[in-house]
């Protein structure tokens, strides 16, 4: 780790190979803050930040609501079943609520460990408040979105997850 971080370093400090690229380009797009720094600050670059997903919200997917006290809460939670989007840590702060039938998770999608997951809700006794609809189609995924009150990310890897930016 630290040969990588010298090495990138040195690269990003006098590497003549990226200085004649920059140099030469008329536009760079950072994919991050700190990106966009360098670029504009060492290098003296034209650059924009744009997103890893190449997208950004947009203003027909923000909606404005209040949410009702008296009302059910509505979690959503969506991605392949597998150990390293962590949907078990969500499954057992759900059963720490006193209230149960104050709250209902739509858990999306499906994969190599929905069975355990589904055991572990029982075990844990909180099946009643979870819903699991499998695969679905993008645009029912997104029709789920816009209902739920609150999305729900766990995943312990990704940084920039896509389905973060639809929700």
């Amino acid at each position: 780790l630290a040969f990588r971080n010298v090495f990138n370093h040195l690269q990003i400090r006098g590497n003549r190979y990226i200085c004649q690229a920059v140099r030469k380009s008329s536009l760079i797009w950072a994919v991050g803050e700190d990106e966009l720094r360098m670029a504009t600050g060492r290098w003296h670059a034209n650059a924009e930040l744009m997103p890893e997903t190449g997208t950004s919200p947009s203003g027909a997917n923000l909606r404005n609501r209040a949410y009702d006290y008296n009302a059910r809460l509505s979690l959503l939670w969506s991605g392949t079943h597998e150990g390293a989007k962590a949907l078990p840590l969500l499954l057992r702060a759900l059963a720490q609520i006193k209230e149960k039938h104050r709250v209902r998770l739509t858990v999306l999608g499906d994969g190599p460990e929905h069975k355990i997951w589904r055991r572990l809700a029982e075990r844990l006794q909180i099946h009643d408040m979870l819903s699991w609809t499998g695969l679905l189609s993008h645009g029912d995924a997104k029709l789920h979105m816009l209902s739920a009150d609150i999305f729900v990310f766990t995943s312990l890897k990704e940084a920039t997850s896509t389905v973060v930016m639809e929700a």
